[in-house]
């Protein structure tokens, strides 16, 4: 039988969109200012966070 009220997973995410903004909004910007160079260090920041 599957348990259908919740989720089993070995993470979760207790974060809000305000403390993800600031780092999104950075990597966006840091990204167009380097013509897409920044991406992997923004791909890095982001997975650290989440």
């Amino acid at each position: 039988m599957q348990n259908s009220g919740a989720h089993d997973s070995a993470f979760t995410f207790d974060g809000t969109w305000r403390e993800f903004a600031p780092i999104a909004f950075t990597n966006l910007l840091l990204t167009i200012v380097t013509l897409g160079v920044y991406r992997f260090w923004a791909t890095t920041r982001e997975r650290r966070y989440l």
